[in-house]
């Protein structure tokens, strides 16, 4: 990669993949905490069946509602 050629437009698609790439890493990582936060008050050893089920429920209406916001901003995004 040749930051110094003045072909600036790879490295800002670089820096923005990166940056996209870090947001929902965090996000992923917000959503495990917060629904093993939520399903599992007391860890043991195994999880139990409900456990299993409210996280699997939890995730899913978590992932729902980010891909909710990221299609507002894009369409936000569009319309600047």
């Amino acid at each position: 990669m040749d930051f110094v050629s003045g072909n600036g437009g790879d490295a800002m698609d670089l820096m923005q993949e990166q940056a996209s790439s870090a947001m929902i890493q965090m996000q992923l990582n917000v959503m495990s905490s917060t629904c093993f936060d939520y399903c599992v008050p007391e860890p043991g050893n195994r999880l139990t069946a409900a456990e299993t089920t409210c996280i699997r429920n939890c995730t899913s209406k978590f992932l729902r509602a980010f891909d909710v916001v990221v299609h507002a901003f894009n369409e936000q995004g569009q319309s600047q």
